[in-house]
């Protein structure tokens, strides 16, 4: 798998690459481990035969290639392997970052509303005092307009009853039995 591959994938698919990896490995020294006991086998054979030099060069060249096949293999392996956990570890740094980032982006967010509200229900309290000592004064004004206004009828009506009754006394002194009215008003007024 190219490089370029390797960085595109995720971190579960790059520990199946990884797990994939190991299992080939595995079972390439296990089949590097048989194949030896093979040729161990084939080896003590072909002593038998008699062309165990031969055989001995020919094997040896067989195990060193193989060997070094393998070595180069888990050269490999593990090289793409701390590649992939560098990668790994980059993107989750990252992404570390970029949440504290927006964690702190969203708390300044969240004070900067706090403190709306805070300056908003100042003023609406101060509204509030504005209107509840306008109310106040208002109605100080109404009660005091409304005296007033008892005190100028109370006024006006005895001016009225005065006027009516110098009138009616004028009138019952010219007539006698109207003194008797007179009296009877006089008393149902006061």
């Amino acid at each position: 798998m190219k490089e370029v591959e390797l960085k595109k994938l995720n971190r579960a698919e790059l520990l199946t690459v990884l797990m994939s990896v190991s299992q080939k490995c595995e079972d390439l020294e296990k089949e590097l481990h048989d194949t030896r006991e093979k040729l161990k086998e084939r080896t003590a054979r072909m002593e038998e035969s008699g062309t165990l030099a031969e055989a001995m060069i020919k094997v040896n060249g067989v195990l060193e290639a193989a060997d070094r096949a393998a070595a180069e293999y888990l050269d490999n392996i593990r090289r793409q392997g701390a590649e992939a956990l560098a990668e790994l570890e980059k993107q989750r740094a990252e992404k570390q970052a970029a949440a504290e980032e927006e964690s702190l982006r969203q708390e300044a967010a969240l004070e900067a509303l706090c403190r709306q509200i805070e300056e908003k229900e100042e003023t609406l309290q101060s509204i509030e005092d504005s209107h509840r000592q306008r109310m106040e004064e208002i109605e100080q004004e109404t009660k005091r307009r409304c005296a007033d206004m008892v005190k100028a009828a109370k006024s006006e009506s005895q001016s009225y009853w005065n006027e009516v009754y110098s009138r009616v006394k004028e009138y019952c002194v010219h007539t006698d039995g109207l003194k008797e009215v007179l009296g009877q008003i006089k008393e149902a007024g006061e």
